[in-house]
């Protein structure tokens, strides 16, 4: 069915507000779609190490060795903003002044989810830069262990810090970045940011701008009262009449974004979203 372009009226606005302002049982979940799930994953909270060779508390992070965290430029070998490959604060981790493997880590609750997640489709994207100091081959990675209601792992995924070559020798960071589908199953991530030294007595692995962030799958289709005519007033009509608790055999669920958290207000904003031309979560 093709979907044409869709402008609201001034009452169907109204009846949104009013539905999404008085009716008790509607609420936001506690849904982040879009948003960086990562605590501290830009370095940016608590102290900085002032030449990197100290070591720091890193808040929102447990740690494991010589991991700290230190300023862009604070010395002449480390890296600059202009070098990090990203639109950076002014700080970053970096390995430190003596394990030769390093690593922080954190766990990510993504219960809120489960229900996206469990209808499949619901996708994940992370980021990083990483990079190192000049011809030595110190570098990190961050990886994603996405882990099942008992803590099992289901599966994971990684970003590879840069080689020596694709930095081309010079002191940087380089962005990367992986997506997919989560596992069937996911209720929660253990990111963990790993450093390895291999030149030098220093570890010279660099990190920043770690993100984890996901996004719902498709919403249900436009046409809520199965008519085959989508989409249409008759639609907007029904979606209301069901959300308010109306009886419509025909008519899908309230639960328009197939979270099973329903009814609440983010099926009001996807259903409108979705109305408007945008996609299923964008708003």
């Amino acid at each position: 069915m093709a979907h044409a372009t869709y402008r609201l009226t001034a009452r169907q606005v109204s009846i949104a507000a009013v539905l999404a302002c008085s009716t008790p049982q509607l609420a936001f979940s506690d849904q982040l779609w879009g948003e960086n799930l990562i605590v501290n994953g830009d370095a940016e909270l608590g102290p900085a190490s002032p030449t990197g060779q100290t070591v720091v508390a890193i808040p929102g992070w447990t740690l494991t060795g010589s991991m700290t965290v230190t300023t862009y430029g604070a010395t002449p070998a480390l890296p600059t903003t202009s070098a990090a490959g990203i639109a950076p604060g002014s700080q970053f981790f970096v390995g430190g002044p003596w394990s030769s493997v390093t690593q922080a880590f954190q766990f990510v609750d993504l219960a809120p989810y489960a229900g996206q997640i469990s209808r499949g489709g619901a996708r994940f994207e992370i980021f990083g830069a990483f990079g190192g100091i000049v011809d030595q081959e110190d570098g990190a990675r961050m990886i994603v262990v996405w882990l099942d209601a008992a803590g099992q792992s289901l599966r994971t995924d990684t970003l590879l810090g840069p080689n020596i070559f694709e930095r081309s020798n010079q002191t940087l960071l380089v962005n990367r970045h992986n997506e997919g589908i989560l596992p069937a199953g996911t209720r929660s991530a253990r990111v963990i940011l790993l450093m390895t030294r291999v030149t030098g007595p220093a570890n010279d692995a660099y990190a920043d701008d770690l993100r984890l962030m996901l996004h719902p799958g498709p919403c249900s289709d436009l046409d809520i009262n199965n008519d085959q005519v989508v989409p249409d007033d008759r639609d907007v009509v029904a979606f209301f009449d069901i959300l308010a608790g109306a009886q419509c055999e025909a008519c899908d669920s309230s639960d328009f974004n197939d979270d099973l958290i329903f009814p609440d207000d983010r099926d009001i904003i996807d259903f409108f979203t979705v109305l408007a031309g945008g996609r299923c979560g964008d708003s």
